[in-house]
């Protein structure tokens, strides 16, 4: 996260002009399967796309990046593209691990609920904005993808989330 956190920071400083100009959107959320998503996006002059970075945050973090565009007259409905973390999987916690005294068992257990690992792939949006794609406001989107973690493939993965874009 820290290095994450750094990349930000070095392209808001060289980049100032840019990163204050009034086309720049921030936006906080959570949903299904990442808890908390923080995103910066780039909104074009007419309003009716944006590209965006985003990371997703708790069990384990990932990072993506994507574009929308606006289907609808009034710029409420958007579908898109992204590419990065797109879902989550079960990790293997202790595996198959023998349980014979309670404090393998505990931490296990906790092993178990904690245990995540991000799928990293390419996936298909759907955003419904309240106040329109480049405005302020309340957004909830979906997410359907393929993709792989660990060095193997695990095919569709989906997410669902709600975010306030400031």
């Amino acid at each position: 996260m820290p290095k994450i956190l750094f990349a930000l920071l070095a392209v808001l400083i060289v980049f100032p002009k840019f990163a204050l100009a009034s086309d720049f959107r921030y936006s906080i959320g959570g949903g299904f399967p990442y808890l908390l998503s923080a995103e910066v996006a780039y909104v074009t002059k007419a309003g009716k796309r944006r590209w965006y970075g985003n990371y997703k945050a708790l069990f384990d973090p990932g990072f993506s990046l994507g574009m929308e565009s606006s289907v609808s007259a009034d710029n409420k409905h958007a579908i898109g593209v992204n590419l990065g973390a797109i879902g989550l999987k079960k990790g293997d916690g202790c595996g198959d691990e023998e349980r014979d005294d309670l404090l393998t068992a505990v931490v296990c257990a906790g092993a178990d609920v904690f245990d995540w690992e991000t799928i990293y792939g390419l996936g298909a949006t759907y955003s419904y904005s309240f106040n329109t794609l480049s405005r302020s406001g309340w957004k909830v989107g979906a997410g359907l993808g393929y993709g792989w973690s660990s060095n193997e493939i695990d095919g569709v993965t989906g997410q669902l989330g709600f975010s306030y874009q400031f």
